[in-house]
């Protein structure tokens, strides 16, 4: 069970009640306490979460509720805590489908890898969640159309489909199940932890079950150990180390595609069942990316890449193993990553603009391999990279870092956005740009890329409630929502649709779930906040 930063100090004050309030004999095992990235006074002062065991008799199906009080020293004594090294010794193979859903729901192990699950699931209501900051504040989704999508989408990315889509999809296109044999680029940008996303907002223990088989999974594809060839531990094994595309991170003898290191998912499972041998993946994953991303802007004429995803990746990857374990090279490798940005939004490299417009502009040879003159920036990356500092301002404090996220959303209202038709032009709106340069005659900016026009909103609205915490003024970045908006509702409608024997929800390229409901986990809060 996760708590709020503050709400409790000591393990021993926690009781297990039924709903008539009478105690119950249980234990409790500390999982992680809060951490703090620059205040001794904050840092490890309460609980995050805690493992708590008692005695209930279970019937196949059935529920039962409990309540969980704090405050007040637990009377019971002698109850043997179940641990977090142990806690899994008492789970089962990963269950059967449910009668409501289709044979191939979450059917990983058609790749030959078995998971084990808890044999009795625990969940918490939706309301408790969202208090845990788990990625960022969150609020109810108070769109019901949304919602809808949210949870559809999700469906299909699990593979809880109408019953008369029976085929595989072919080449990542949509057109069937997912095929979790050959399925690499789903893992893109933190699946799991987006399948925790829908678990905060709807309480509902089916998602807690999606969520956590997910990143069982993924967990299992995370090396542990260095390899063979130059193979590194806390790399994704199921991406091969020549497995074609970007050849930049595709060459045979390379350590392993830093991209697909992403441990926000497995720190959130750990949270929330206790399995502490996800921990040392957790770290893993830490020293992987400390070692293999280099965050600093590139020297003019470079060709090594660099981009806003990378960025994202290295930061996301030292806050959440900080958040883990505590290490002091965690923590340092995070402000070191923030420190180098500040410094290279003032004081860029020798050839770059002198006015960085408070962004990281960047030439589009790092970032897209094209020898083309012009200052980029990248509006769906950079929704990635402001979830990061945002991430790193609540463990912080630092207002630094809302200073970048507003510049950031001021840059692409000013420049990252073009005006969009969809549905034959009956909806009109604003779409992000592929690339958003300084130069708007580059050849290079795609004017329609609708399908990243709800992530960009949720940057768009973290740089307005930035910018209040500042007074920056957010005139122009408020102006841009109901456009930007508009083309997101739009994008989530035309990929929904009524084929037979097609998934309903179309996710297609399949990672296209994760860019949508992965950093826009605070997005109503973020409304909330910024209506005030």
């Amino acid at each position: 069970m996760p708590f709020p930063r503050g709400v409790l100090a000591d393990p021993q004050m926690v009781r297990i009640e039924t709903p008539a309030g009478v105690e119950i004999p249980s234990g409790a095992t500390e999982l992680a306490r809060w951490r703090h990235l620059t205040d001794p006074a904050a840092d490890e002062t309460s609980i995050r979460a805690l493992l708590l065991s008692f005695n209930h008799e279970c019937v196949a199906g059935q529920a039962a509720s409990y309540q969980v009080r704090w405050g007040a020293m637990r009377s019971s004594s002698g109850f043997p805590a179940v641990s977090s090294e142990n806690v899994a010794n008492g789970w089962g193979p990963k269950a059967a489908p449910l009668a409501t859903e289709p044979p191939a729901t979450d059917n990983f192990e058609i790749d030959g890898t078995q998971l084990r699950e808890p044999k009795v699931w625990v969940t918490l209501p939706p309301a408790w969640l969202m208090k845990q900051e788990i990625r960022g504040p969150a609020a109810p989704i108070s769109d019901a159309a949304l919602s809808d999508y949210m949870t559809g989408f999700a469906a299909t990315v699990v593979n809880d489909v109408a019953l008369d889509v029976a085929g595989y999809e072919v080449s990542d296109n949509g057109s069937g199940l997912i095929d979790w044999r050959v399925e690499i680029e789903g893992w893109l940008y933190d699946r799991p932890n987006t399948l925790f996303n829908v678990y905060v907002q709807t309480g509902d223990v089916k998602w807690l079950r999606h969520a956590h088989r997910a990143s069982q999974y993924y967990a299992s594809w995370i090396s542990t150990t260095d390899g063979p060839l130059t193979r590194k531990r806390g790399s994704f094994m199921k991406k091969a180390l020549d497995a074609a595309g970007d050849p930049r991170y595709s060459l045979p003898g390379n350590p392993g595609d830093p991209r697909y290191s992403l441990p926000g998912g497995i720190l959130t499972d750990y949270l929330l069942t206790g399995d502490a041998t996800l921990l040392d993946r957790i770290s893993a994953i830490g020293e992987f990316l400390e070692a293999n991303i280099q965050t600093r802007l590139k020297p003019l004429g470079s060709d090594e890449v660099w981009d806003e995803r990378n960025v994202w990746t290295a930061l996301e990857g030292a806050l959440y193993a900080f958040e883990a374990t505590g290490q002091q090279r965690f923590r340092a490798r995070a402000i070191e990553i923030v420190d180098g940005i500040i410094t290279d939004i003032a004081t860029p490299p020798p050839g770059y603009p002198v006015n960085m417009r408070g962004v990281l502009l960047h030439t589009y040879l790092v970032h897209e391999e094209v020898n083309q003159d012009g200052w980029i920036v990248s509006p769906w990356m950079s929704a990635l990279l402001t979830e990061a500092l945002d991430h790193y301002y609540r463990l912080s404090g630092d207002r630094r870092v809302l200073t970048v996220i507003h510049s950031y959303a001021k840059f692409i209202a000013e420049s990252g956005l073009a005006p969009s038709t969809m549905n034959g032009g009956a909806v009109t709106g604003l779409s992000p740009m592929y690339i958003a340069a300084t130069d708007s005659t580059l050849s290079m900016i795609g004017s329609s890329d609708h399908n990243h026009a709800y992530d960009v909103l949720g940057l768009l609205y973290r740089g307005v409630w930035s910018g209040q915490q500042l007074t920056l003024p957010t005139a122009a970045i408020q102006d841009a929502l109901v456009g930007v908006r508009a083309i997101a509702m739009a994008s989530f409608n035309a990929a929904h649709r009524a084929t037979a024997a097609l998934p309903r929800y179309r996710t297609a390229p399949t990672r296209k779930f994760a860019w949508w409901f992965g950093t826009t986990a605070s997005m109503d809060w973020l409304i909330s906040e910024t209506q005030r």
